[in-house]
């Protein structure tokens, strides 16, 4: 189970896309996590809206530089 915070005007927008294709949000979802690994990645390009730290994470990510993340690190998020 995965449950994921997205605001109303956007889940709205959403929904009347899925509902378009034929779809439900499970559904979508399910080929969105389909599509990651086939890709091996996001299977889109990351657009240039991303602020700086969420950037550095990515490539830290992309070359193995990631630092680890003690429990009381993650409990304050």
């Amino acid at each position: 189970m995965i449950s994921v915070k997205v605001n109303e005007k956007l889940k709205q927008e959403v929904s009347v896309i899925f509902q378009e294709l034929g779809l439900t949000h499970d559904d979508a979802i399910r080929l969105f996590y389909e599509q990651v690994c086939v890709h091996k990645g996001l299977p889109f390009d990351i657009d240039e809206a991303l602020n700086a730290e969420t950037t550095a994470a990515i490539e830290d990510a992309r070359h193995s530089k990631l630092k680890p993340i003690s429990l009381a690190e993650i409990s304050a998020i």
